[in-house]
């Protein structure tokens, strides 16, 4: 009874935001070959706030595949350092250097952030 959608869902195909702000597109949502879809949905209870984002790859191309096995390789490089007691800025420099050892040119497009976290 007590959880509530805190935001209208955002959708979004071909063209995206990862911004905190992103709000839907008016694209229509590509369900061909090679696209990929994101899904953002906020809830609350009580004062608390949570996001769960998806991304959805729909028949995905060979440079997808390589660009999401690539990220798998960095979230898998920073778990261990993500620790109690670690600063999220620690993580983020991590990620950082496992971009620029893995995909050098995704550094023009990294964003500033990558997460939230609370206490």
């Amino acid at each position: 009874d007590s959880i509530e959608v805190a935001y209208t869902p955002i959708i979004q195909s071909q063209k995206f935001s990862l911004k905190f702000s992103a709000t839907c597109n008016d694209e229509r949502i590509d369900y061909s070959n090679k696209s990929s879809i994101t899904v953002l949905f906020g809830t609350r209870y009580k004062s608390y706030c949570s996001n769960i984002s998806r991304t959805v790859l729909v028949e995905p191309s060979e440079k997808q595949q390589k660009n999401y096995e690539t990220l798998l390789e960095i979230l898998e490089g920073i778990y261990p350092i993500m620790t109690e007691g670690t600063k999220l800025s620690a993580v983020y420099n991590k990620c950082v250097e496992m971009v620029k050892e893995k995909e050098q040119g995704w550094l023009s497009t990294f964003p500033k952030n990558i997460g939230f976290a609370t206490g």
